[in-house]
């Protein structure tokens, strides 16, 4: 039985947590397999059960604060058992609310896929080369240092490289591209519309593949639109999968950091274990 009594601990800020949560887990899972958070006023859903059938149920489960998470809040209370005309009225007060991981069926099944037929596994293996390439660019910054946050110095900025490259950014704007980008992907620091800024720059390069056609994900774009608007939409778009595609990898990342951790003092206590006993010979 879990002795500490994690009610107060800020899921999302306290800066001990992500080095050891599995007891914040567990902590959590005794109470059931959802569990109402008073400190942030959201359910916590641990049960394996019920975090599949949430995610399947599209018709009363919405992605309207799926970047934004608890952070931001409409501006009228969510009251009654179907607030669906709430959040297309208020949608646009959160952030990220004009970008893919924020939209619903229907339109979020018909942007997703386009992007689909666009970033295929044939592409990314195209790109193969580059990645690993870049992998070594991205360590090489920090390895002088003999540490990192894994987070912050090597998922993120690898992340949106990657998409770059897919997408075709020029060489000479990844920089400025990666600077602009990095510092954006924190939900508490989010911007209303934090894309905003790249949507003239790609509606740019989307003109320029039509103009001067090349073998990349905008080309592609460029030549499936009929008509401006259509390849404005697009870019959105793609600017969305740089979105998403980042936060899938951070989350990950997170995860992956706390299991080293474990990891590490799980194999601390069994080399204690093990050197309590002699072997004879």
């Amino acid at each position: 039985m879990t002795v500490a009594d994690y009610s107060n601990v800020d899921l999302f800020r306290d800066p001990d947590l992500p080095k050891d949560p599995y007891p914040f887990y567990d902590w959590v899972r005794e109470h059931g397999p959802i569990w109402y958070y008073p400190l942030w006023d959201v359910y916590l859903v641990t049960g394996y059960e019920e975090v599949i059938s949430i995610y399947h149920d599209q018709n009363t489960w919405s992605n309207c604060n799926t970047v934004s998470g608890p952070f931001f809040k409409m501006s009228v209370p969510l009251e009654g058992d179907d607030i669906t005309d709430i959040i297309e009225a208020h949608r646009d007060e959160l952030p990220f609310s004009d970008q893919l991981p924020s939209f619903d069926p229907p339109k979020h099944t018909v942007q997703r896929g386009l992007l689909m037929r666009l970033i295929t596994p044939k592409r990314l293996k195209e790109n193969e080369e580059y990645m690993w390439k870049l992998a070594d660019d991205t360590i090489n910054e920090f390895i002088d240092r003999g540490e990192c946050e894994l987070l912050q110095d090597y998922a993120i900025p690898f992340t949106l490289m990657v998409i770059a490259d897919l997408l075709g950014v020029p060489d000479e704007d990844r920089l400025e591209f990666r600077e602009k980008l990095v510092h954006k992907v924190r939900p508490q620091r989010l911007e209303h519309k934090p894309l905003g800024f790249l949507y003239e720059q790609f509606t740019n390069y989307i003109e320029d593949r039509r103009a001067h056609p090349r073998d990349d994900v905008m080309t592609e774009m460029a030549q499936a639109s009929t008509s401006q608007s259509d390849g404005i939409a697009q870019v959105h778009q793609a600017i969305a999968q740089i979105d998403g595609a980042t936060q899938q990898n951070a989350a990950l990342v997170q995860q992956v950091s706390a299991a080293a951790v474990s990891l590490r003092d799980q194999s601390s206590k069994l080399t204690q274990a093990m050197g309590a006993f002699n072997v004879a010979r």
